[in-house]
């Protein structure tokens, strides 16, 4: 009797961890800009001086990431980046890209990160994408629009938890820039990285902007974000039909709704449901 018990409560407690698990996924109608300007993110490094900002907009619905660096003197000749949702991309070796742009070439390829804190994604890695920058150069700044639909929706895709370079209520970023070089092969994949004098910037849960509604027409319906629910007032979504754990701004609630979302009552009741259920079912049929 107590084994029945104990394997049945074992598949309702499944069935809860994998709603639980389910996390909140970019809006397809909402542009999210991270900003970081001046001395956020801790800049480090013998160019660290130079960092002047880093401005990431993407918009899910275009597979745009808009990239717009800005630095205090001159540009450096180079880059890499990674970005999450959120934590530190450092260290993520199976969920996120890393690009590598000549600002000198205006150039770019993007590879799945190893997750190595070290410029050798590109040795070993899968190319999800490369081409010309097409960049816009104003001064110190050097800003570009990239395609992510290939990053974010290639090979990895089926990869648990591949996020590729999205982001929505928060992003993570590694951003390491540096004069020397980046060679590319006539395919477009990386042959070689020389950093002489490097720079950095690291991020962890950098709080995004939101703008919502009809984002093709520039609109700002207020409910456009969260289609089924309603806007908890601090960038997120309350959970579809109202929950106590939505965030600020949802009934009943203290918590945020960005990231991994808190499991709403209904489905702890329904897991544990199956798990009795199950019990009663063998002992009918006992």
């Amino acid at each position: 009797m107590k084994k029945q018990f104990l394997a049945a409560l074992a598949i309702g407690l499944m069935t809860v961890s994998s709603a639980f698990a389910t996390g909140i996924t970019p809006s397809q109608n909402a542009i999210y800009t991270y900003n970081a300007q001046g001395a956020a993110g801790q800049a480090g490094g013998a160019l660290g001086a130079a960092y002047g900002g880093l401005n990431l907009t993407y918009t899910p619905a275009l597979n745009n990431l808009r990239i717009t660096s800005s630095f205090t003197n001159n540009v450096p000749d180079a880059y890499w980046l990674a970005v999450s949702p959120g934590p530190n991309p450092k260290g993520n070796a199976s969920e996120l890209a890393v690009i590598y742009v000549d600002m000198r070439a205006n150039r770019y390829a993007a590879y799945n990160y190893n997750g190595v804190n070290g410029s050798d994604s590109y040795i070993g890695g899968t190319l999800l994408a490369s081409g010309a920058t097409n960049a816009i150069r104003i001064g110190n700044n050097y800003s570009f629009a990239l395609n992510v639909n290939n990053i974010n929706n290639g090979p990895f895709n089926a990869n648990a938890g591949w996020t590729g370079m999205e982001f929505s209520n928060q992003a993570g970023v590694w951003y390491h820039f540096f004069d020397g070089s980046i060679t590319f092969n006539n395919n477009g994949t990386v042959r070689s990285l020389n950093a002489i004098s490097q720079g950095w910037s690291d991020i962890a849960n950098g709080n995004t902007t939101t703008v919502c509604g009809n984002i093709l027409s520039g609109g700002n319906a207020g409910n456009g974000c969260c289609p089924g629910s309603t806007p908890n007032g601090t960038g997120g979504c309350c959970p579809v039909g109202g929950s106590s754990s939505g965030g600020p701004g949802c009934a009943g609630s203290s918590s945020s709704s960005s990231g991994k979302v808190p499991l709403p009552g209904t489905v702890l009741l329904m897991g544990l449901g199956l798990a009795l259920a199950g019990l009663f079912g063998r002992k009918l049929r006992a």
